[in-house]
């Protein structure tokens, strides 16, 4: 009779601790959905709406894009100059409006959003004569 007393014991712990950890996990996983969705929520709505790192006039910089630079390293050179805020940014724009970038020197300013950064370098400089 101790026996079965304590298999049933030992069993109906068991149930409660499996039940415990089923909720928790289901906790973790709801929590984890909530913080996905919501980081997935606010990137995908800078894509589209970014502001300019500063209001007003802003700084002008002087940029220069090398043949064959990258999308990534433009953005991650960009973020590092105060130009943009998040490199991925640019690049998930760049990728979705399909802008060629050009070499050549560019004044670009604080003042100026990603997008309209990358209209900028996605527009062939104009050729000086000297």
């Amino acid at each position: 009779m101790r026996r079965s007393r304590s298999r049933r014991i030992r069993k109906t712990v068991g149930q409660v601790l499996t039940g415990v950890g089923a909720c928790a996990l289901a906790v973790v996983l709801i929590f984890l959905l909530y913080l996905g969705i919501t980081r997935g929520y606010d990137f995908g709505y800078r894509v589209f709406n970014e502001p300019p790192v500063s209001p007003g006039n802003g700084t002008i910089v002087e940029y220069t894009v090398e043949k064959g630079d990258g999308i990534t390293s433009i953005a991650r050179d960009l973020a590092d100059k105060g130009l943009i805020r998040d490199p991925m940014i640019m690049v998930v724009q760049k990728l979705i409006y399909q802008y060629t970038i050009y070499p050549g020197e560019y004044s670009l300013s604080t003042a100026m959003s990603s997008m309209e950064i990358l209209e900028r370098i996605g527009t062939a400089p104009e050729k000086t004569e000297e």
